[in-house]
């Protein structure tokens, strides 16, 4: 608890302070900053005294704003409709994804940034909403296409639109936003999407407009996008539609970056291109993309600088999806023979990323009984239960091995704690978890047991239900629709 406590104290502080910063000006931000420091050198201060001085700064009320966002739960939602005459209404609530907020909706002071096309020019407009709702003029003698509620991306609060708002946004987004924006689009809404404010089709729709982006970064951004959400919206029966939709949208950015780096590429180019691969591998099933990292596998083995280092995970990890018995134990024998961690650690995950009935029983075999360091124990069941995407918030039901991985875990659990400290049983959990709210009762009962109820177990078990509860229930709700989709814009083989 003390550690999931200290994580959001920190990232939403952190979040928060940017908010304000944005909003004040990095100048007189510094300024208050430096302020503050001065006053309070070799002495006692508490926050307050720090927002007071960016307030007297730049003119604005940092502290009772701060005190809204730091001294009461949630994160807000502003809701922007039009009003008529080049008006909008925004409105606040608290955002959701699973349940009901307990007692009264609480009320933020937010600092609501609004950009928005006004003839062939851009506009700025700069709202506090300090009440359920306030009507802003934009200023324009009618109501422009799209408004983006969050200019710089930098405000700590979720966002809505009408639908068609929606679209005209992201459609014009590569050409009139930012980068840090256009990610800002892509993590708004998937965040609406899990919370019911969004479909599932409209969402991969999204996806598939937000692909053609230059800015690796974005890019990245809709590949996370797509892990945090497609077991949810996908069923056995759309699999192999599903798999031609990804093969369709995420190969032209591949052939854009190309498949080798280029000199004097930027790293994030690099990152985004090792992506691509895991995605149009697992996810789009393309058998020349694993053909290409069976390459790659082969190749790094044979002479490690041959490789670009940006693609050597690739190349053992996705080049072991459809490896053999005599490909698996040379990667055992490189584990046992490798002297760095980093070498170790690679063909691990490589032994837990082949597909292979038989191979992923001795590879779970062989995390109990290998020559394996405490904190190497649970790398070949993660890499397993992760096979998918895994390209960033894992967010997802878990992966094609999710059950078999929950079933295993379980059944060796006294065997896992046994080689890792007490106070690292809890970490064990991530293998359990998945897109069923049926895993809750079973796990629930499994930790009764006081001998299993180990340091952050109970805590870890409630998040754990949270986003189980969040998955299924996504599922529920959108897989159907998405199937329909998929099978209307996929030709079928």
């Amino acid at each position: 608890l003390g550690e999931t406590a200290g994580e959001l104290t920190y990232n939403k502080g952190g979040a928060v302070l940017t908010m304000f910063e944005g909003w004040v000006g990095p100048e007189k931000f510094r300024a208050g900053v430096l302020d503050y420091l001065k006053a309070h050198e070799w002495g006692n201060a508490e926050g307050r005294d720090l927002w007071l001085a960016i307030g007297k700064q730049s003119g604005e009320d940092v502290d009772r704003a701060m005190a809204s966002f730091l001294d009461q739960p949630g994160v807000p939602l502003v809701t922007l409709e039009p009003a008529g005459g080049g008006k909008v209404k925004l409105s606040q609530g608290r955002f959701l994804t699973v349940g009901e907020a307990p007692g009264q909706t609480p009320l933020w002071r937010i600092p609501v940034s609004l950009r928005y096309p006004v003839g062939d020019k851009l506009r700025t407009l700069r709202v506090w909403l300090t009440r359920p709702d306030t009507v802003a003029d934009l200023g324009a003698a009618a109501m422009p296409a799209w408004v983006m509620p969050n200019a710089g991306a930098s405000g700590y609060y979720r966002w809505r639109v009408p639908e068609g708002m929606r679209d005209a946004l992201t459609g014009a987004a590569r050409g009139s936003l930012t980068a840090r924006e256009r990610m800002d689009v892509i993590f708004n809404l998937t965040a609406q999407l899990r919370a019911g404010g969004e479909h599932g089709d409209r969402h991969l729709q999204m996806i598939a407009t937000m692909s053609g982006d230059p800015e690796p970064e974005v890019l990245r951004a809709d590949m996370e996008a797509l892990d945090e959400t497609r077991i949810a919206l996908t069923t056995p029966t759309s699999s192999a539609a599903f798999a031609a939709w990804v093969r369709t949208t995420f190969d032209p950015p591949l052939r854009r970056l190309g498949l080798v780096p280029r000199p004097g590429e930027r790293p994030g180019v690099s990152t985004s291109r090792a992506l691509l691969l895991r995605v149009l591998g697992d996810a789009g099933g393309s058998t020349q993309v694993l053909a290409y990292a069976e390459s790659l596998s082969r190749g790094y083995r044979n002479s490690p600088t041959s490789v670009p280092p940006s693609l050597v995970d690739v190349g053992i990890v996705l080049g072991a999806r459809r490896g053999d018995r005599a490909m698996f134990e040379d990667y055992r024998r490189r584990f046992e023979t490798a002297t760095l961690p980093s070498d170790r650690g690679l063909y691990l995950a490589g032994m837990g990323s082949f597909r292979d009935t038989s191979l992923r029983a001795s590879a779970l075999d062989y995390a109990l009984k290998g020559p394996l360091r405490p904190q190497e124990t649970l790398v070949i069941p993660g890499a397993m239960r992760e096979d998918g995407l895994s390209v960033g918030s894992g967010r997802g039901g878990g992966g094609m091995f999710s059950e078999e991985m929950m079933r295993w875990t379980l059944a060796h659990w006294d065997e896992l704690v046994s080689k890792m400290p007490p106070n690292f049983a809890a970490r064990n959990l991530s293998l359990t978890g998945g897109c069923a709210k049926e895993r809750e009762a079973e796990l629930k009962a499994f930790f009764s047991d006081p001998k299993r109820n180990r340091p952050g177990i109970q805590p870890t078990l409630r998040r754990m239900a949270d986003a189980m509860d969040e998955c299924s229930n996504l599922h529920d709700r959108e897989a159907e629709r998405v199937e329909r989709w998929l099978k209307s814009v996929v030709a079928a083989p």
